[in-house]
């Protein structure tokens, strides 16, 4: 973790390392991507100073419901059953392509991939 002191010595630094540049610019044509591209700059540096990257995706996958979701039942095809009966996990099946799965949380399930918790009499 970086100390207090430097991070403000190095947010100082960049505060007047963007106001120069952005006071350099003259009559351009092409202010606008100039003003974008130090605005880009800056705030990555805020982002990056505070550890904050990580809450971007985190708070999409809050928006659009991709995480931490209570379910009864789970309905899954033979391959995933086939993987977890190979963890020990209890599957219930309904034909020879299909089971359910009882009592999971889907801690997420962006894309293709689903990452699950499941809890066997009291131990996860």
């Amino acid at each position: 973790m970086v100390s207090s002191w430097f991070a403000g010595l190095l947010s100082a630094f960049m505060v007047v390392f963007v106001n120069i540049f952005a006071a350099a610019i003259s009559n351009r044509e092409k202010q606008f991507y100039w003003y974008l591209g130090l605005g880009i700059v800056a705030l990555w540096y805020v982002f990056n100073v505070f550890s904050a990257f990580y809450r971007i995706p985190v708070k999409i996958m809050q928006l659009y419901k991709f995480d931490n979701i209570h379910v009864t039942e789970l309905v899954l095809k033979k391959n995933a059953c086939n993987s977890l009966g190979a963890l020990d996990v209890e599957t219930a099946w309904y034909r020879d392509d299909i089971c359910k799965l009882n009592d999971v949380l889907i801690l997420s399930r962006l894309g293709k991939d689903a990452y699950l918790q499941y809890e066997k009499q009291g131990k996860k």
